[in-house]
């Protein structure tokens, strides 16, 4: 959905290279300007997937989770958070023991040193989500927390190619989109950093209550 999103400025600019041999013949066949605007809105979908996806997941999640030391999955291990009861952390510190044999640390080790107690709680929501795989409520919110995420990592790119849209592309409407795409940029920048914090915690509370369901059904 982000990629589908840009795609429109980024068509936009497109058109400021295409021939005039192309624009001629777009002009007297219908069926090739379909196929043209299809194909190009094709490519441009497909290479601003992997792109927004990219700033997303490697430039977004490493500015505001420390590369998932700081995901909410895993300060739910950790014990000077209060994300949930402190009995319900100490059982899922001993399944999680004896399912993986990964120790987490005491509320001692974690006040010597933090820096281990998230590594660890870190690997450990590893396992869990391989555990878990493809459960119903983690994986829709792990859908809608990956596109909000790539929407704000491709917001900067969204708003240099408006704004290049503004300034080069002829024609009113041309303007518009570009107007409007500007305002939906600014106004996502300013709000997508507690929407994504929002939406990573509603997938950590999902993910570990799979997990703990899957382990008491094998019970």
């Amino acid at each position: 959905v982000p990629a589908i999103i840009i795609t429109i400025p980024a068509m936009l600019l497109a058109s400021l290279f295409e021939a005039p041999e192309f624009q001629a013949l777009f002009k007297h066949s219908w069926w090739f300007l379909v196929v043209k605007n299809v194909g190009l809105g094709g490519v441009c979908i497909v290479f601003l997937t992997h792109v927004v996806r990219l700033l997303g997941k490697y430039g977004m999640e490493h500015f505001l989770f420390k590369d998932g030391l700081r995901f909410p999955t895993t300060e739910m291990l950790l014990w000077k958070t209060r994300y949930i009861s402190a009995e319900r952390k100490r059982n899922l510190h001993a399944r999680i023991a004896v399912d993986y044999g990964i120790h987490l640390c005491t509320k001692k080790e974690e006040n010597a040193d933090e820096q281990e107690a998230r590594l660890r709680a870190k690997d450990a929501i590893g396992q869990i989500r391989q555990s878990v795989g493809k459960g119903i409520h983690t994986r829709q919110y792990n859908i809608q927390y990956g596109m909000f995420r790539n929407l704000a990592g491709g917001t900067p790119l969204m708003l240099a190619l408006a704004i290049l849209s503004l300034k080069f592309v002829p024609g009113n409407l041309a303007k518009d989109i570009s107007w409007l795409y500007i305002g939906g940029a600014m106004f996502y920048g300013l709000v997508c950093l507690p929407v994504i914090r929002r939406m990573g915690k509603h997938y950590a509370e999902y993910l570990i209550n799979e997990y703990e369901h899957k382990e008491a059904d094998n019970e």
